[in-house]
């Protein structure tokens, strides 16, 4: 196993144990590498995609608040709430709703 897939696990792992009624969204990500992506997302079909070289330099922690992040974009259903909106403008109004919550689990960004 590659260390970055010893990082994926140990934040997922996090991510778990912090919010388990998360559980089901976030072992149920199909992980998928997004080169040049620069950090993290979620597609409407459940793929967590992520940039191998970004995360490579993030914390499990790190790592953790983005499994529960991207898995509370699926739980909001912020892809159909965002569609026919400006992406940016949306995708940031819902990450502000969504990070207080992940915070609020104990999960830091940094």
């Amino acid at each position: 196993m590659s260390a970055l897939h010893v990082l994926l696990a140990a934040g997922r792992a996090i991510a778990l144990k912090k919010a388990p009624y998360l559980g089901a969204r976030i072992r149920g990500f199909d992980l998928r590498e997004a080169p040049g992506l620069g950090t993290t997302a979620a597609t409407a079909d459940g793929s967590f995609l992520y940039d191998p070289a970004e995360i490579a330099k993030w914390s499990p922690e790190k790592l953790a608040f983005s499994f529960a992040h991207e898995a509370l974009h699926m739980t909001f259903t912020h892809h159909k709430r965002g569609a026919g909106l400006e992406a940016k403008r949306a995708n940031l109004a819902m990450d502000l709703a969504i990070n207080d919550s992940v915070v609020a689990i104990g999960l830091a960004a940094d």
